[in-house]
């Protein structure tokens, strides 16, 4: 028992320290970002903003050579860094290397060979220069990457994310900082992207040598390494196999919004879509704190602990997971369109039903990523394979077929569709190969969070609408208030007698004092 209790602690403060500096970070850099997507507009306009967008996606779409071979590698690594078996671990991150290489290459080759037709991607606005030259620069920006940042996963895995997360966001505040400069000082898109590809070659760099001064086996030349076992060579290709259709799938469904918008309407369009996607990535990135922060604490707890205490972790993780994006979401919905309007003009902004479903682009994938965490933190990568591929078919079909009506709204209407069927085929296999229950439960509570979150959406939206405040500064400020006073006493109200969610108040308190008696004992 006191040896449980202990590797709970460790767990728990892991988690808190990944949380806490990826908050941090993750508020500053939102910060920075706001600013250089300011200076952005102004100085290059929403052609290049479109354009900007288009390449990232492109990119997304070339990086699924990497078929998901980091999460398959982190997944066999909790056990042996558990167990500090530090041979096994040489072993597995040499192979790691080996691929990345591979990967690196493929990437490069396969973007290179695509530059030529990018007109075929986007209906270009006028003014356009250099656009072969600056996908090149930020295709190396990406592919190169890939030579450096093997190491990195370990970090992770270790559950020392908050390592990794720090050297990242300040190197992303560098490159922000130097965007802007470049911006004012010459407009030269060019430059702009070149940035991009020396700040990120030199984030992987300083991480590797953070690794290494962390765990020195890195160090150790290749021949000296025993090659990996056939078993775990079989079993970690398995995997990647599984997790190439997850990533293909993945891929798909993220990026294809970005380039369908660019094809059936403009890059003007989707410069408007990419300041509300730049919104809510930062958003996405800030929750992404949390589920990320706790991802190797839930491997360690799969690893080393009983499945009652599995899903017992689940149902409260799960719950908090819910509130928190739920709420986020209702506050999005009546702030998205006002912020914007204060930002950058009303021109920049979409219709209430556009906006509806950007917020649900974001809420539904969201609901769902608790369950995801255990779902790779016990390596299910096989058992639903297709799931992803499935999702991207329906949503390119839909989206495909819906565009030419209804534009950007039926693109947006084939995501949101993909993201309800992928959560039933996730939950069904989560439920029957961790937690040995039958997922009609999960199904069930899925479908009423979202008609709560729904409900709680336009209620709020139409208490906001009563007050009808012409300053747009004005409008925000009441917006704001009802859209977080509000809220708060219906959750309550709702779910004050479910065990959930008086688990999650409970481990809170417990949590806290645990921290407080930590850091009174150093």
């Amino acid at each position: 028992m006191a040896e449980k209790n202990e590797r709970q602690e460790t767990r728990v403060i892991n988690a808190a320290r990944n949380m806490a500096s990826s908050a941090f970070f993750q508020t500053l850099l939102g910060v920075f970002a706001f600013i250089e997507r300011t200076v952005f507009v102004h100085y290059l306009g929403n052609d290049y903003l479109g354009l900007n967008t288009l390449f990232a996606n492109i990119l997304s779409v070339l990086t699924i050579a990497e078929l998901g071979i980091g999460g398959t590698i982190a997944y066999a690594l909790y056990k042996p860094l558990a167990e500090n078996d530090t041979e096994k671990i040489a072993s597995l991150m040499l192979f790691y290397k080996r691929a990345y290489y591979i990967i690196g290459s493929i990437i490069i080759v396969l973007g290179l060979a695509i530059t030529p037709f990018l007109s075929y991607f986007s209906n270009a606005g006028e003014g356009i220069r250099n656009s072969e030259l600056c996908f090149v620069i930020y295709l190396l920006s990406t592919g190169l990457t890939y030579f450096f940042s093997h190491k990195h996963i370990i970090l992770e895995a270790d559950q020392k994310k908050y390592l990794n997360y720090s050297v990242t966001c300040l190197g992303s505040i560098v490159q922000y900082i130097l965007q802007v400069i470049f911006l004012i000082s010459t407009r030269d898109y060019v430059l702009y992207v070149f940035v991009l590809l020396v700040v990120n070659v030199s984030k992987s760099l300083v991480l590797n040598r953070i690794a290494e001064r962390k765990y020195p086996i890195l160090k150790r030349k290749a021949k000296h390494i025993q090659r990996l076992p056939e078993e775990d060579r079989k079993s970690i290709t398995t995997n990647i196999k599984a997790m190439c259709f997850h990533k293909f799938g993945e891929t798909a469904v993220s990026s294809s919004d970005s380039i369908l918008m660019s094809y059936f309407t403009s890059l003007a369009t989707l410069g408007i879509y990419s300041n509300y996607l730049m919104i809510v990535n930062t958003l996405r990135s800030a929750m992404r704190v949390f589920y990320t922060s706790i991802l190797a604490s839930i491997g360690n707890l799969c690893a080393t602990e009983e499945r009652d205490d599995i899903y017992y972790s689940f149902k409260s993780l799960n719950f908090a997971n819910y509130l928190i994006f739920s709420y986020i979401t209702v506050l999005m919905f009546n702030l998205l369109n006002s912020v914007l309007t204060l930002w950058l003009g009303a021109a920049y902004t979409f219709g209430p039903f556009t906006e509806f479903l950007i917020c649900m682009t974001f809420f539904l994938p969201g609901i769902r990523r608790m369950l995801l965490n255990y779902h790779d933190a016990c390596g299910l990568f096989w058992a639903d394979k297709y799931k992803r591929v499935y999702e991207a078919v329906l949503n390119l079909i839909l989206s495909i077929i819906l565009a030419i009506p209804y534009g950007i709204d039926g693109i947006l209407i084939g995501t949101v569709a993909s993201n309800l069927l992928g959560f039933w085929i996730e939950g069904r296999v989560v439920y029957k190969y961790v937690f040995f229950r039958p997922a009609r439960v999960y199904v069930f509570t899925y479908l009423k969070e979202c008609l709560v979150t729904i409900v709680m959406m336009f209620l709020t939206y139409a208490i906001c609408k009563a007050f009808p405040i012409g300053h747009i500064l004005g409008r925000l400020l009441v917006n704001i208030l009802i859209s977080v006073l509000v809220p708060l006493p219906l959750y309550y109200l709702i779910y004050r007698k479910k065990s959930e969610f008086q688990n999650v108040m409970t481990n809170i308190k417990s949590y806290v004092n645990l921290l407080a008696s930590r850091m009174k004992r150093k």
